[in-house]
């Protein structure tokens, strides 16, 4: 059986990958992280599976909404993570980890920005714990089709899919410059590592926050090649956002089937943008997001008819966070897409969500006016 985990931590991305064999063997693998208030929830969701050791961490980009309580999980699992997993960092840069350290220290001494300040800390403790740890030995993913072999996971394929090495250009001059937030002229998606994984019959993509500029080269180069992207499960990329989830990367990733599912990891807030919300919608597929969106609550008073049973007090908590403003409204909350094995060696799919909350995005087009 193999779950993944998407654990609600606002405007970002905390993944856990839990797998069990035929002797019911658990191996697990942690795919960035975020806090949420205060809490580093892959570490406490990781004690609370009773995982005593990791197949890999992986980070997918240095941008904070994803390494946030990732030192911690490494100093947690010291000695027992067997591969740690990061975007070409040193490639990019051309310089080691001591060197890039040395800018963000530099950036992170003349802010008066605390949190920028925080988070450059953790990200260079992070540095430092690399370098210290695995002393140059790390895996620094390269996309592609690149097969990965995480140990414990023998009956799971794992794919490289992005970045490309040669997106180098502004990624060099943004890395030195020590950029740790997203802005028009420095973006670290670009950077971001995705990943594909293929499990008796059942493809799944989580997507990081990588680009739609680098999923229409992937296009580009493999389409008509015999590889196949498509999968019954999408991470969205960039949690959602327009600019990265566009008509043709959601093509590219989810074909015509519309058997598939969106897991989408973001605040409500900024993210998942209305216009993804409503491809997602016009291809009937069906969108979990672990916080509410505020478009949905202005759905809701459109509908023609509502479903008997529907929890009518959570209409009224959708419009009360909409006229409040509220910075997260747990919608899904924590996600997991399990998937298990039959008889016949195919598997199935199911999705779990931490709540039971009503979506106006999974019923047909005739509930909506």
């Amino acid at each position: 059986m193999l779950r993944i985990h998407i654990l609600n931590v606002g405007n970002g991305d905390s993944i856990i990958i839990e797998h069990s064999d035929i002797d019911n063997k658990k191996s697990f693998g942690v795919i960035d992280s975020n806090t949420q208030k205060g809490h580093i929830r892959a570490l406490e969701k990781l004690i609370a599976l009773g995982a005593e050791k990791l197949s890999f961490v992986c980070l997918t980009h240095p941008h904070d909404d994803h390494y946030l309580g990732l030192l911690e999980i490494l100093k947690y699992f010291q000695g027992r993570i067997d591969r740690f997993w990061t975007c070409p960092l040193e490639q990019y840069v051309g310089a080691g980890l001591k060197q890039l350290s040395k800018v963000y220290l530099d950036i992170a001494k003349n802010t008066d920005d605390n949190k920028i300040r925080n988070s450059i800390r953790e990200l260079v403790g992070i540095f430092k714990h690399i370098d210290e740890t695995y002393q140059g030995r790390w895996d620094q993913i390269t996309g592609g089709y690149n097969l990965l072999a995480p140990s414990g996971f023998s009956d799971v394929e794992f794919y490289a899919l992005l970045p490309f090495l040669d997106s180098k250009g502004i990624l060099t001059k943004w890395l030195k410059d020590g950029c740790v937030t997203y802005t028009n002229n420095h973006n670290p998606n670009h950077l971001s590592v995705a990943i594909m994984l293929k499990y008796h019959g059942v493809s799944l993509v989580l997507g990081g926050d990588a680009s739609s500029a680098n999923w229409n080269k992937h296009k580009r180069r493999y389409q008509g090649k015999n590889v196949k992207i498509v999968s019954q499960a999408i991470k969205l990329p960039h949690h959602g956002s327009k600019y990265d989830c566009t008509d043709s990367v959601m093509q590219y990733l989810f074909g015509s089937d519309e058997k598939t599912y969106a897991l989408i990891s973001a605040d409500g807030c900024t993210h998942p943008d209305r216009e993804t919300l409503d491809l997602l919608k016009k291809r009937k597929i069906k969108p979990y997001c672990t916080n509410f969106k505020e478009v949905c609550g202005n759905n809701i008073s459109t509908f023609n008819a509502i479903p008997n049973g529907i929890d009518r007090d959570f209409f009224a908590r959708l419009h009360e966070a909409r006229e409040e403003n509220s910075a997260i409204t747990p919608c899904h909350g924590d996600i997991t897409l399990e998937i298990t094995p039959n008889r016949t060696n195919m598997a199935s799919i199911c999705v779990e969500s931490e709540t039971k909350n009503f979506c106006p995005y999974h019923f047909e087009d005739e509930l909506f006016s």
